[in-house]
């Protein structure tokens, strides 16, 4: 759920397969009115490891039949993800279908967000950058609360709530 003065504003649900790979998700407004519906294709390394996420959404006209929702040809979105030689994710970045050139690149330490960058590709370019850390744990030790300071020091806050399932 994404929150705004809290007032939700989105929520998304998503769907895995037995490998625990993502297939689908469904969006929905702060109200539960449908929003869009997006299937996922993964490819996975020679370690069972994911290395690529590709998001297409489903055509709007095809959302009113449920049994017969056609998709984009081309990805939204597509997530590259890297690994240490432990196999650790260390890394991923992202582009969209609509700027290309324009990379979200999210660095990881002990599988905790430390450094957000947008650069522009061709030049590798920093288009902006925003150093996440973490200033509060749940008692399963997931940051429950990010400080983040923006390249013009700007300052600011996330806070998550995490619902485990057992």
């Amino acid at each position: 759920k994404q929150y705004s003065s809290n007032k939700t504003i989105r929520i998304d649900t998503f769907a895995y397969n037995k490998n625990n790979l993502l297939i689908w998700k469904n969006s929905y407004s702060g109200s539960n009115d449908f929003l869009s519906k997006s299937k996922f294709e993964s490819i996975l390394n020679d370690k069972r490891k994911l290395i690529k996420l590709s998001e297409y959404k489903a055509l709007e006209h095809s959302l009113t039949n449920s049994n017969n929702i056609k998709f984009n040809l081309f990805p939204e979105q597509i997530t590259e993800f890297f690994y240490d030689s432990n196999n650790n994710l260390i890394q991923y970045s992202s582009s969209e279908r609509m700027s290309p050139n324009l990379k979200n690149i999210t660095i990881l330490n002990n599988s905790r967000i430390i450094k957000s960058s947008t650069q522009y590709e061709d030049n590798g370019s920093l288009f902006d950058e925003t150093i996440y850390k973490c200033i509060k744990y749940d008692t399963r030790k997931n940051c429950i609360k990010y400080k983040l300071t923006g390249r013009d020091s700007t300052i600011s806050y996330i806070n998550s709530k995490i619902e485990y399932y057992n």
